[in-house]
């Protein structure tokens, strides 16, 4: 500063400059003082570098109009900021409040149809095919088997993509030992059984019998459930109870949570006439008990029947 009278160039600068060090901080020089506000500013704007850095600008602020559950994004030609609302994907499935408390029971074969509700209304449909009969066998006693329960399917979609689904109820069997059928066939053909692997849905390995219940997305907006070991407790019917000939020998069927039990059994007695009557499976596809007397004839050895399975609609 002790030569700052000398030093300070002799020539005024123009208007707007300011007296400076210059780059190579050798002498004083009269310069543009830098980057300076922007004019034109408005309600809303904010400062901001533009896009190529150079210079201040007065930009968009926050928009307005947001609602609940939408963020803050960039438009589609990345020109401002906008509230949206994030995609997800399709959306998990509701699961029934109680599967004991369906909207509608269908216990004969038919056609479902949406009727008020909208397309985009979701549902689940929940079939059990029938229960098999008892059956008696000879291997130097007789034991009386208990007929089988029926199987299970859940599915959940769209009540567009469910609209006019024929349905078919399997009856209670009154002759053969194994489940009977039920079934759902969508417009478009796909379909959903109570029996075997079908390989229009993947087979769910696990499912917690909860209000957690844990699905398998085969297509958006439409799920289906096959059942495994957990799942036949919970949803499926359960087999009757098996019996033999030692007298008063009684025993419950197998329990199912959602679904029909199987029926009681009550063993006869060597040489003794059977007591009381024969259990038969509890709607819907509980498999048939048995009470079973040693006998020459297998005849003589009393079955219960399968019950008849359904088709349970839950509206979520």
């Amino acid at each position: 500063m002790a030569n700052f009278a000398s030093d300070v160039p002799t020539a005024i600068g123009s208007a707007g400059q300011v007296l400076k060090v210059n780059a190579g901080a050798t002498a004083y020089a009269w310069e543009a003082i830098g980057d300076t506000l922007p004019s034109g500013a408005t309600a809303g704007k904010v400062l901001q570098r533009n896009a190529g850095n150079s210079a201040y600008e007065w930009g968009d602020g926050l928009p307005t109009g947001a609602t609940a559950g939408q963020v803050l994004q960039r438009n589609a030609g990345n020109s401002a900021y906008v509230w949206g609302t994030i995609e997800t994907g399709t959306a998990l499935p509701v699961i029934p409040s109680n599967w004991l408390s369906p909207t509608n029971t269908y216990s004969t074969s038919g056609t479902w149809t949406k009727g008020s509700l909208a397309d985009d209304d979701f549902l689940w449909a929940y079939l059990v095919g029938g229960g098999g009969k008892s059956e008696v066998s000879y291997n130097g006693s007789f034991t009386t088997q208990g007929g089988k329960g029926g199987g299970a399917v859940l599915v959940y979609g769209a009540a567009s993509t469910l609209h006019n689904a024929v349905y078919t109820i399997g009856a209670g069997s009154t002759s053969a030992l194994g489940a009977s059928e039920s079934k759902i066939v969508l417009a478009d053909g796909r379909q959903f059984s109570t029996v075997g692997n079908s390989a229009t849905f993947n087979v769910v390995s696990s499912v917690t019998p909860s209000t957690n219940l844990i699905a398998q997305p085969q297509v958006p907006s439409l799920v289906a459930i096959k059942d495994a070991l957990t799942f036949s407790e919970v949803f499926a019917a359960r087999n009757g109870q098996n019996t033999n000939y030692d007298a008063n020998t009684t025993a419950s069927g197998l329990v199912s949570t959602y679904a029909g039990n199987g029926g009681a059994g009550i063993g006869g007695g060597q040489g003794g006439t059977p007591s009381g009557s024969p259990f038969h499976g509890v709607v819907p596809g509980g498999g048939g008990g048995s009470v079973n007397g040693y006998y020459s004839n297998a005849s003589q050895a009393s079955r219960g029947n399968g019950a008849a399975g359904n088709l349970r609609v839950y509206h979520v």
